[in-house]
C-alpha cells in the first residue's frame, strides 16, 4: 500500500464530502492514522486523532462475542433453545441461539416496532419539528430497558419470518436477548464480562458510559445533516478513541487467541450468505460495525492478509446515488484500499448467487468500455429475462468480486456463446482477463461446446487483444466488428 497515495484518497473524498472521521488502516508493514472534519460541527472545533466517541454496548458483535465464548467454554450450544434461558417470550420454543447469533431469529424489533413506533402517537412529541423528532429518537438508541418491557413488545406481535431462515436482517432485540442470556450464564454484566474476555486480554481500556470528546451530528435523510447533542440521553455505552479501536482491530484480524482459540475465530468468521456470527461481510471484508446516535466505529478486516482499516466518526455519513450506486465519503478510500490489495492468488469462477449478486452488481468498467458492453447491472438483469439459457457468473478473489461473464447454454441446440466479459477497472491489468476466459472456456467445454464464437467491435482494441491472448482467431470481419472463433 502507498501511504501518501491513501492519504490523498482519504483527504479528497472527506473534503469532497465535507465528511468528519478519524481513520486507519495497518497491514504488516505498519499504522497509519488520518483525521479530518470536525469533533463539534455546530461549533466548528476541528477533530483531532486524540477524540474519543461512544459506542453501543448492546450491538451485534459484543453480544454475540459473549454468545460465541460462552459456547467455546461449553457452557451454551447454537443449538440450545431460546426457552432455556427467556422462557418468558412466547416465541422462545422456535428460536435456537444460532438463530440468535445470526439476526435470523425473526423477532420483531422491540425498539423501531415498539418504542419508537410508539411515540409516533405522543402529542407533546407530535409538536416537535422534524430535526427535533430526529432528535429525540436517537437520544432513545440503546438506552437500559428491562426485559419485561421488551417482552411486552415483542410478546404482542408476530414473528417477522420463520427462525432460521436465510435472511439480510436483523432485529434489535436479538442483541437484547443475546445480552440477557450472557447476563445470566455469567451472573455479571454485559460491560463485566467483555472486560474480561475481551477488553483487559488485548489492552483496552475504553471508559464506561458517554465520555465523549466529540459531539454528535445526525444524517437522517441520506443528505441532509442534522447537528445534535447528547443531553438527556441515558446510552448503555463506553467511550473509545482510535488507540482502543485499533487495538480491537488487530484483535480481530490476528484471531488474538487471547479471545478465543484460534477454531473458535475460525467457525465464528466462517462466512453464510453475507455474514458469520460475528461479522458482516462486505465485498468479501469482514465488517464490524458499531453506531449510536451519530456516532459509530466502522472496522473492515481481511485475516488472510492481516491487513485491516477502520473509520471511527461522530457522524452519519451523507449518501448519494451516483451511476445506480449508493456512495458516501468512504466509498473512494474503499475502493482505494480493495485496489491495492487484490492480485490473483486464488481465484473462484461461480454461478452469480445470493452470497455474490450485490457485489457482482457493484462490478465497475472504464468509461471508454461503457460503449462496448452494458452495466454489471444491465447484465445480471437481462439474464432474468431467459434464466434457462443464460448464465451469469462471476469471478471472485477472496470473496470480492473482480469480474463478470453472461453465458449463452443451449445444450439441446447445441448453441454455446460468450454475451458479456468484464473485469472490474479496480483490478484490470492483472491477468484477471484471462483467467476468466479460461475459466468460461473450461466451463462451456464441460456442458457439451466443442466451438466457441464471441462477437466484438472492431475499435474495442482491449477486448480483441484479450480473445486472441486465449486462442480466439478471426471468423469474420464485418462492418460493425469481428466475430471470433476457438475449438474447445
Amino acid at each position: 500500500m502507498d501511504r501518501k497515495e491513501l492519504k490523498k484518497a482519504f483527504e479528497k473524498s472527506a473534503e469532497k464530502w465535507d465528511a468528519s472521521a478519524v481513520f486507519a488502516y495497518f497491514d504488516p508493514e505498519g499504522t497509519d492514522v488520518f483525521k479530518a472534519g470536525y469533533a463539534d460541527r455546530k461549533g466548528k472545533r476541528k477533530l483531532k486523532k486524540s477524540d474519543t466517541v461512544i459506542i453501543p454496548l448492546e450491538s451485534r458483535f459484543f453480544t454475540c462475542l459473549a454468545l460465541v465464548k460462552l459456547i467455546e467454554e461449553g457452557r451454551l450450544s447454537l443449538n440450545r433453545k431460546l426457552s432455556d434461558y427467556i422462557p418468558e417470550c412466547v416465541h422462545a420454543d422456535k428460536i435456537t441461539v444460532r438463530d440468535i447469533l445470526r439476526g435470523e431469529s425473526g423477532l420483531p424489533d422491540y425498539f423501531y416496532g415498539g418504542i419508537i413506533l410508539s411515540l409516533q402517537d405522543d402529542e407533546e412529541f407530535k409538536t416537535l419539528s422534524d430535526k427535533e423528532k430526529v432528535k429525540k429518537e436517537a437520544k432513545l438508541s440503546y438506552n437500559r430497558h428491562e426485559l419485561s418491557e421488551v417482552l411486552d413488545i415483542v410478546n404482542g406481535k408476530d414473528l417477522n419470518y420463520i427462525p432460521g431462515s436465510v435472511h439480510n436482517s436483523s432485529s434489535q432485540t436479538d442483541w437484547f436477548f443475546a445480552r440477557c442470556i450472557a447476563e445470566k450464564l455469567t451472573g455479571k454484566t454485559l460491560l463485566d464480562y467483555l472486560n474480561e474476555i475481551l477488553f483487559t486480554p488485548i489492552g483496552m481500556n475504553p471508559s464506561e458510559g458517554n465520555a465523549a470528546s466529540t459531539v454528535p451530528t445526525l444524517c437522517p435523510n441520506d443528505d441532509k445533516l442534522v447537528p445534535t447533542d447528547n443531553e438527556g440521553a441515558e446510552y448503555e455505552c463506553i467511550t473509545i478513541g482510535i488507540t482502543d479501536a485499533l487495538k480491537l482491530a488487530k484483535a480481530l484480524v490476528s484471531k488474538d487467541e487471547r479471545v478465543l482459540s484460534a477454531g473458535t475465530w475460525d467457525k465464528a468468521f466462517a462466512p453464510s450468505y453475507s455474514k458469520s456470527l460475528l461479522t458482516w461481510r462486505s465485498n468479501g471484508t469482514h465488517e464490524v460495525y458499531m453506531g449510536i446516535s451519530g456516532y459509530s466505529l466502522d472496522i473492515f478486516f481481511e485475516p488472510e492478509i492481516s491487513t485491516g482499516w477502520l473509520i471511527m466518526t461522530p457522524e452519519e455519513p451523507v449518501y448519494k446515488e451516483i451511476s445506480g450506486r449508493w456512495e458516501y465519503y468512504f466509498t473512494a478510500v474503499q475502493d482505494h484500499i480493495y485496489s491495492a490489495i487484490t492480485y490473483p492468488v486464488s481465484p473462484v469462477f461461480s454461478r452469480v448467487n445470493s452470497d455474490t449478486v450485490f457485489d457482482a452488481m457493484d462490478i465497475k468498467i472504464n468509461e471508454d468500455q461503457t460503449y462496448f458492453v452494458d452495466s454489471a447491472r444491465d447484465s445480471i438483469a437481462w439474464t432474468a429475462a431467459d434464466p434457462v439459457r443464460l448464465k451469469p457468473m462471476v469471478l471472485t478473489e477472496h470473496g470480492r468480486a473482480v469480474a463478470l461473464a453472461v453465458l449463452k447454454v443451449d445444450r439441446q441446440k447445441k448453441n454455446y456463446a460468450v454475451e458479456i466479459i468484464q473485469v472490474d477497472k479496480l483490478y484490470q491489468h492483472r491477468g484477471y482477463g484471462k483467467i476468466l476466459m479460461r475459466e468460461v472456456m473450461k466451463y462451456l467445454k464441460a456442458q457439451g461446446a466443442e466451438k466457441l464464437t464471441i462477437g466484438v467491435a472492431r475499435n474495442n482494441e482491449v477486448a480483441i487483444k484479450l480473445y486472441k491472448s486465449v486462442g480466439f482467431t478471426e471468423k469474420e470481419v464485418y462492418r460493425g466488428g469481428y466475430n471470433l472463433e476457438m475449438t474447445l
